[in-house]
């Protein structure tokens, strides 16, 4: 049960109807790519997600574009660079027709965007009459002296955007972006372990024509091969085998960051994902469970993880059965009806004993078992745990009835 279970994938939400996007084209930089994308190409992308037109036009023009604007419009230049968690705070219905809205950070200063509100919009082209060009920093400008203009000011708790006119440039903010995948919920070997590494590789791979559909792929592969040698038996194949399963763990995050950085998520890619660690999260119960069985002359130990495994996928099955009838993951009866995020930054104890059970974390600590040869040890945690999954299922569905 890894974070990526609760995470539903980015995907296009209900758009606002009259928002659009207006992107100015920039002199320099405008043929350079980041992360994977051209410049107006990352705009148009992530934009589409949240409105139904997106224009680009030159900096000319944009004074009569603002003037004859019907609805509130996001206005971009071309050459900036903004992560889609802090894009996501222009595209709140609630922002008003008269209402400017402004991101910065004290590091970064003002976003090279702006979301403007009909009113607004067209105030400030008033303000603009006889100007040859304008910019975002031209607005910014601009909209600090007229008074009938309400600037609402956030200040994001993590974003990155830039300024990009070199190759130097675009380098910096392909990293810059993959950087702010680090924050994304996990437990502390994702955080600490394996996204140092799986982020070093996705950079490298961002260019290529790798999808990550193909990472999944392969990455299921070695963790099969994994599988294969526990089920061979003898302590040096455990220890591969367990080791295979933590180069899978690492890998597994790739597919996941491509997408992302790419702008190319879909709900096959998150099925194809979660069908493959569920099937390889119950085979390595089971896996474990038979070498210990054959190792300890226990017989006990397969019927322990022949049930880890089962419940295991169990979960998985409600998990998935939940995301095609309501379009949401698997949340018990004490959390289905709070805001995903408040249950993924949730500090109780409850959340730190499930990140026990998320995938990089247990396939680390058996990593390490396996070294020692004392992995009886997981298989009984995890046992305890399926025990618990067992339970609350109970608890869930015939007796609490709530949703699943």
């Amino acid at each position: 049960m890894d974070e990526e279970k609760n995470t539903a994938p980015v995907k296009e939400t209900e758009k606002t109807a009259d928002l659009r996007t207006v992107v100015v084209i920039s002199e320099m930089g405008a043929d350079l790519r980041v992360a994977g994308l051209g410049l107006f190409e990352r705009w148009e992308k992530v934009s589409h997600r949240f409105t139904a037109e997106v224009v680009r036009i030159e900096p000319r023009v944009l004074i009569e574009e603002l003037k004859n604007t019907a609805g509130p419009v996001v206005v971009a230049e071309e050459a900036s660079v903004v992560d889609e968690v802090a894009l996501e705070n222009y595209f709140q219905k609630e922002h008003g027709y008269d209402e400017v809205v402004v991101l910065e950070k004290e590091e970064l200063g003002p976003v090279p965007a702006l979301f403007l509100g009909a009113e607004a919009a067209h105030a400030i082209a008033d303000a603009a009459a006889g100007e040859q060009t304008m910019s975002v920093s031209s607005c910014l400008e601009l909209m600090d002296g007229i008074d009938s203009i309400e600037i609402k000011r956030i200040i994001p708790d993590r974003a990155y955007w830039s300024t990009v006119s070199y190759k130097k440039d675009a380098d910096a903010a392909t990293w810059g972006l993959l950087s702010m995948l680090q924050h994304r919920p996990g437990g502390l070997v994702a955080k600490y372990i394996n996204r140092p590494v799986s982020l070093r590789i996705s950079r490298h791979l961002l260019e290529t024509p790798i999808s990550p559909n193909m990472v999944t792929i392969l990455d299921f592969i070695i963790g099969a091969v994994g599988i294969y040698f526990i089920f061979r038996g003898g302590w040096l194949n455990a220890v591969i085998g367990t080791g295979l399963m933590q180069l899978n763990s690492i890998i597994d995050g790739i597919d996941g960051e491509l997408a992302r950085m790419r702008l190319q998520t879909s709900e096959f890619g998150a099925y194809l994902d979660s069908v493959c660690d569920e099937i390889l999260n119950a085979a390595l119960m089971i896996a474990i469970g038979h070498y210990l069985a054959t190792s300890r002359q226990w017989e006990p130990y397969l019927y322990i993880g022949i049930f880890t495994g089962i419940m295991a996928f169990a979960y998985a099955l409600v998990h998935w059965h939940c995301k095609w009838k309501h379009g949401l993951g698997f949340y018990w009866w004490f959390e289905a009806y709070k805001p995903r995020v408040e249950v993924q930054r949730s500090t109780s104890v409850f959340t730190y004993f499930k990140k026990l059970f998320w995938k990089e974390s247990y396939l680390f600590i058996f990593f390490v078992l396996a070294i020692f040869d004392v992995m009886q040890v997981m298989l009984f945690v995890g046992a305890a745990g399926a025990t618990a999954v067992f339970i609350l299922l109970i608890i869930h569905i015939p007796v609490k009835k709530a949703r699943w």
